[in-house]
């Protein structure tokens, strides 16, 4: 698989600047000449008591894949989002599938 990736927006300078607590990028998705997806994603970082809220948004079109698509995205996004978690709390990893 082939990720193309543009950084559409580096705003993340410090927790502590509430203007500046996002990221936001665009990436297409191939497997050889199948143009599978493109997607626009935002995370974005916010302090709260206790710790930071994470907020991810991603639209997504789904090109040559049909319905399968969205769902192999969702359990992708899933993993890397779980992962996350065990890295900054010091957990292992488990390897990318």
């Amino acid at each position: 698989m082939v990720y193309d990736s543009a950084i559409l927006d580096r705003a993340f300078q410090a927790l502590s600047d509430p203007s500046r607590r996002r990221l936001i990028f665009s990436y297409d998705m191939h497997r050889g000449d199948q143009h599978l997806s493109v997607s626009l994603t935002t995370i974005e970082l916010v302090p709260v008591e206790g710790g930071t809220r994470l907020t991810f948004t991603e639209q997504g079109a789904f090109l040559d894949e049909g319905p399968a698509g969205s769902t192999s995205r969702v359990e992708g996004t899933n993993w890397l989002r779980d992962n996350l978690g065990r890295a900054l709390v010091g957990a292992e990893v488990p390897a990318a599938r």
